[in-house]
């Protein structure tokens, strides 16, 4: 192989590393190069440089365009999410196939969605159901948080418990699409594995917050596993147009929930 010497050196440093000016400046001066170095090393000069020019534009451009597909990935994600999540809701886990699920999205810039995408992304349409859930749990848990920030505010046990409710409650009755899906997935076979164990982790520190306010023996995760459930069934109940949400109903679902956590608390 070949070393450059020094005076190379020097001349690598002082070209430009646009390929244009490198050309122009090589040409003018091709008869001081001749002088400085050898045949053989102004070839390696000019390799070296258009070497580098090319992988520069090179890299930018591979930077562009993979900052274009990360930006188009997210699109349609954001768009598998919502069709999903409407899909399931309203029919079911059958009803969103992957067809289905492609076929509501538009075309995101001058590509049309299809399931290729959905399989790219995800993998498989679990995880895509998963990710979906997961979203609606994370809600769902900080609302959970804000109602427990207020629990403090009151001495009484039954207000303490009434406000974490009302908190819970008022969420669960905001977005019916949301609310269904979030029990149709709670309650299917989907909630496994990775799932699950996400799941668990994510209300795991709620739970240790929530163990000073019960008794010693007392298994504070099921009680409020039973607590989340019994709520979930109510609000469907309301969706469903078998149960008014009114100042009737709703303190009776509250006497409820209130009874079955009493005789833990401290």
């Amino acid at each position: 192989m070949c070393r450059l010497k020094q005076t190379d050196i020097h001349v690598i440093n002082w070209v430009s590393v646009k390929k244009d000016n490198f050309v122009a400046n090589a040409t003018h001066n091709i008869g001081n190069l001749s002088q400085i170095l050898s045949v053989k090393s102004v070839k390696m000069t000019f390799a070296y440089v258009y070497g580098a020019v090319k992988t520069k534009k090179c890299s930018e451009k591979c930077t562009s365009e993979g900052m274009k597909i990360m930006k188009n990935e997210e699109i349609y994600r954001e768009l598998f999410i919502e069709n999903t999540l409407r899909l399931v809701a309203e029919g079911g886990f059958e009803k969103a196939t992957t067809r289905a699920i492609a076929g509501e999205c538009r075309e995101v810039g001058d590509v049309k969605v299809n399931e290729a995408h959905i399989y790219r992304i995800y993998g498989k349409k679990d995880n895509l159901f998963a990710d979906v859930f997961s979203i609606l749990d994370c809600e769902l848990l900080a609302a959970v948080k804000e109602g427990l920030q207020e629990f403090d505010k009151e001495s009484d046990k039954r207000k303490q418990w009434e406000l974490l409710f009302t908190r819970l409650w008022n969420f669960l009755l905001t977005d019916e699409g949301k609310c269904r899906y979030y029990v149709r997935y709670y309650y299917s076979a989907y909630l496994k594995g990775e799932s699950l164990r996400a799941h668990q982790a994510k209300f795991r520190d709620f739970i240790c917050d929530m163990m000073p306010y019960f008794t010693e023996n007392a298994d504070v995760c099921s009680i409020l596993q039973h607590v989340v459930t019994v709520m979930l069934s109510f609000a469907i109940c309301v969706y469903n147009g078998t149960l008014l949400n009114d100042d009737n109903n709703v303190p009776h679902v509250f006497n409820v929930i209130y009874s079955s956590v009493h005789p833990y608390l401290r």
